[in-house]
């Protein structure tokens, strides 16, 4: 048997991950513009400099006077080989200055999470018993046409979080080494690590983990997930004991749970979240929608655990967010905070038929070319820009696409800059230079000669 069509294939594969690897890199911003990764970048210099905390700011004070960041760590840490990198870079080219090029090398930082979700996605799909085309084509959806194209750029503690949360849940249902447990645990205690809202999830998943390891007669084997998470978790506790004197408190505010009010209200809230048209996950993520459509009843039917654990997952965040008054990040593109629910989502891509129908094709392509242009709008705007553009015009409620496809044609000279409402007027989105062209690194480099720095 010739091994050419395979090889054949399996380039074709890899082609893609090069390709999505330029695609990620073209469109990243080549700066550090939001005020929650500028603190996180903080931390990373800091960590440099041998100690935690951050310099005064508007940031929260320590138990020892000092100020600290109430974020995860992980990220932080994550983005010390970039900060290293652009130090080293502005010894060659010192004109552009060792901040900007650190933060020019941050700024390609959530590639790597992004593509690794993806090699993931491949593994799992490849012991499934997927070809390599119906592989590349899941790679092809999952890559362009969901929230993981816009959060290869956008710099954020979600991508960590999603990545770990999902790896872990891998290494547990598919590794079939004896460290597998060990390399699960582990991915759940970088969850923590990374984010809060980590702390909702993991207990989720961590019951299916114990389901299906007692199915596969492993159940012994659950201890090596305490034994992986431990190194993660001890650090999480010091760094919160190092910043706020008690290693169980970690200085962000709680979750404001708000009381529920009707059942009509809520019933409304969780269409929202659900499918709103200002941050809904299926609105930023149709072609999961329709994937789940097609797909959910063999994924029950071939295995349940997984189907299950991961449905339990997406509805206990979507009844979270509700309860918190259907918020999902109020400066970001899109779900932001449900950015974890794709990847696992997807992993239905693995129970798709032989060969779809013509008619759900057609249906396939279509909501594909739609998440696809969704993403660029997400890519080719900073968030920022976009929630400034709305409180320009004074509607906040603005949904999210509006205001990009509307930053879009600002920024192309399509359309004319809103007239700010009174009070308004110095907005910074019409003098700053980074809002002034499409925010990748080499539009703001063919305008400014460098990639801007500064803060709007």
């Amino acid at each position: 048997m010739s091994l050419r069509p395979f090889l054949s294939t399996h380039r074709l594969t890899l082609a893609i991950f090069g390709g999505l690897f330029v695609v990620y890199g073209l469109v990243a911003a080549g700066r550090v513009g939001g005020v929650d990764a500028s603190l996180m970048l903080e931390v990373t210099r800091s960590i440099l400099s041998g100690t935690v905390a951050v310099p005064d700011g508007s940031w929260l004070q320590g138990a020892d006077g000092h100020q600290y960041s109430h974020f995860g760590l992980l990220t932080s840490i994550w983005w010390i080989p970039f900060v290293l990198l652009g130090r080293l870079v502005a010894e060659i080219l010192p004109q552009f200055g060792q901040e900007t090029w650190e933060e020019f090398f941050v700024s390609f930082s959530a590639i790597f999470p992004a593509m690794s979700l993806l090699a993931y996605l491949r593994w799992v799909w490849r012991k499934q018993g997927l070809t390599e085309k119906q592989i590349a084509g899941g790679l092809l959806l999952v890559g362009l046409c969901t929230m993981v194209f816009a959060y290869a750029k956008q710099l954020s503690s979600d991508s960590l979080m999603a990545l770990a949360l999902f790896a872990g849940w891998v290494h547990c249902r598919y590794g079939n080494g004896r460290s597998s447990c060990l390399w699960a645990g582990l991915w759940l205690g970088l969850a923590l690590l990374a984010r809060k809202q980590a702390q909702v999830i993991v207990p989720v998943l961590g019951v299916g983990m114990l389901i299906h390891l007692h199915s596969a007669k492993r159940l012994p084997e659950a201890i090596k997930l305490f034994i992986g998470g431990t190194p993660p978790v001890l650090l999480m506790l010091w760094y919160n004991w190092r910043r706020w004197g008690n290693p169980f408190s970690d200085g962000y505010p709680p979750f404001d749970i708000e009381q529920p009010g009707s059942l009509i209200e809520w019933i409304v809230g969780f269409y929202r979240v659900l499918a709103g048209e200002y941050q809904g996950f299926f609105l930023f993520n149709l072609p999961l929608l329709v994937l789940l459509i097609f797909v959910i009843r063999p994924w029950f039917k071939r295995d349940r655990v997984e189907a299950s654990t991961m449905l339990l997952v997406f509805i206990s965040q979507l009844v979270f967010f509700t309860s918190m008054g259907s918020r999902l990040g109020p400066i970001s593109f899109g779900a932001r905070l449900m950015l974890l629910c794709v990847p696992l989502l997807a992993l239905a891509w693995a129970h798709r038929p032989q060969q779809f129908s013509k008619w759900t094709q057609a249906i396939l392509a279509l909501t594909c070319m739609f998440g696809f242009v969704v993403q660029l709008l997400g890519v080719t705007i900073d968030p920022l820009a976009a929630w400034q553009g709305r409180l320009a015009e004074g509607n906040l409620t603005q949904p999210i696409l509006t205001a990009h496809a509307k930053e879009l044609g600002r920024v192309t000279g399509l359309t004319k800059a809103p007239t700010p409402v009174s009070g308004q007027e110095g907005l910074s989105i019409y003098h700053h230079p980074a809002f002034q062209n499409p925010d990748f690194w080499w539009c703001h480099i063919l305008n400014r000669k460098k990639p801007s720095s500064d803060q709007p």
